[in-house]
């Protein structure tokens, strides 16, 4: 998809600075160069959005560098920011995820921790339902007791509009800790995880 790509620039120097340039790149690729019109006092600072947007539609892994062109700046070394962005391309289903690969989250999966310990893992070597050995993505609750907390496994984007009836399937393996109440939730987003509803 189309991005537009955004620079939060500021004027460290005691004189005010205008008629210069700014230019983004992806991936070392073409650049995009485009005029500043205003004028920027000293220690102000603005938003400059490019009016040509940043193609990312083949998803993957970006970076993306924006550069202040000024000609009147004799020091050169804060005039360039570099960010780096993972687009996941939404695949058709059906989705498949058994947790075989040795990554973990899978490739545009991810996590949402409720602390900075205790997080989703994968678990190799354990009993699946088939009764053979596998692995499986695992949280383990019986060390971390925060009441209310949450921790999410965030599968990829996947496209469903084809089908009718959506289904989603899976195994779970849960052992209740004595005197405690955890709980599992399937939830689902519509708008790339901005929001999710309970299902």
């Amino acid at each position: 998809d189309s991005v537009f790509i955004s620079a939060n620039i500021t004027n460290y120097g005691f004189n005010s600075a205008s008629g210069f340039s700014l230019t983004y790149t992806v991936n070392a690729g073409s650049p995009v160069t485009e005029p500043y019109t205003g004028t920027l006092t000293f220690g102000q600072s603005d938003n400059f959005t490019f009016s040509v947007p940043a193609d990312l539609s083949a998803g993957g892994s970006f970076t993306i560098n924006v550069t202040v062109n000024f000609a009147g700046d004799l020091y050169l070394t804060n005039n360039s920011q570099t960010s780096s962005v993972s687009v996941a391309v939404a695949v058709a289903a059906p989705l498949i995820e058994d947790f075989q690969g040795t990554v973990f989250p899978p490739v545009y999966w991810d996590t949402l921790n409720s602390n900075a310990v205790t997080t989703w893992t994968l678990q190799s070597g354990i009993i699946g339902s088939s009764g053979a050995a596998t692995n499986a993505a695992s949280y383990d609750n019986c060390t971390y007791n925060a009441n209310g907390a949450s921790d999410g496994l965030v599968t990829q984007l996947f496209d469903v509009s084809s089908l009718p009836y959506p289904l989603m399937t899976f195994d779970v393996s849960y052992q209740q800790y004595t005197g405690y109440t955890d709980a599992l939730r399937v939830d689902v987003s519509t708008d790339c995880g901005s929001t999710f509803v309970p299902t």
